[in-house]
């Protein structure tokens, strides 16, 4: 420029943008931020980076980054990642593979 206390910073072939190069240019997944020296990608949410509830389970963030729960409530299912069907069969009967009605297991019915 044409002011002594002008200047431009040129930040090519660096992971930094803006006027002085300081606001880190990299580019992470959702549930990921640059770490401090903008080098990496790090976790700071689990639910947001794998969705890790499955069958509408709601995935609750716990203390740390990769600790998380799942509110199975209202989805049929329970276990950690909401993938067990808690659809109660009577004796010789199972669940679908979509865990919304009962049949009769044709395995046990055929038992001699």
């Amino acid at each position: 420029g044409s002011q002594p206390d002008e200047y431009t910073c040129y930040c090519t072939n660096t992971r930094y943008t803006g006027t002085n190069c300081t606001v880190c240019g990299l580019s992470c997944e959702p549930g990921y931020v640059p770490d401090p020296s903008c080098s990496i990608c790090v976790l700071i949410n689990i639910c947001e980076a794998e969705t890790p509830c499955d069958n509408n389970g709601v995935c609750i963030l716990g203390s740390q980054p990769d600790e998380y729960t799942c509110d199975c409530t209202n989805t049929g299912y329970t276990g950690t990642n909401c993938t067990v069907c808690d659809l109660s069969c009577g004796p010789g009967y199972v669940p679908d593979p979509n865990c919304s009605i009962c049949f009769i297991d044709i395995c046990e019915a055929e038992t001699p």
